[in-house]
């Protein structure tokens, strides 16, 4: 049986999506794209929080998965937080300059927060 790899769940201001996979990588990533990616279009692209707390690695990659939430919600008018990153996970963030790129917030309360 396949690993479940996130949790959806749909608010009044945003869509959260929260990883349940240890490493976003090579392995998981293609899958992991398409199927937020159909879920985000089921909805419209809202305004979308990705809770990474459970992830404890990231590759080149996952980076590009990242992006590509990214690029798809920009070009929709539509913000993207990243919530829950571990010390190991802004390390590899910050090496790929995506400290400058995505609203990286300790917090799901704090991405709420931003969302007004």
């Amino acid at each position: 049986m396949e690993q479940k790899k996130f949790n959806f769940s749909r608010g009044a201001r945003c869509v959260v999506f929260e990883f349940l996979l240890k490493e976003l990588n090579l392995m998981n990533s293609s899958d992991l794209r398409k199927n937020i990616k159909d879920l985000l279009e089921e909805n419209n692209f809202p305004d979308t929080v990705f809770n990474l707390g459970n992830v404890e690695f990231v590759d080149s990659t996952g980076i590009g998965t990242m992006i590509a939430f990214y690029n798809t919600l920009k070009a929709n008018g539509k913000k993207m937080f990243v919530v829950g990153v571990s010390k190991r996970v802004q390390q590899i963030f910050n090496l790929a300059k995506l400290d400058k790129m995505l609203a990286i917030l300790p917090t799901m309360e704090d991405a709420l927060k931003q969302l007004g």
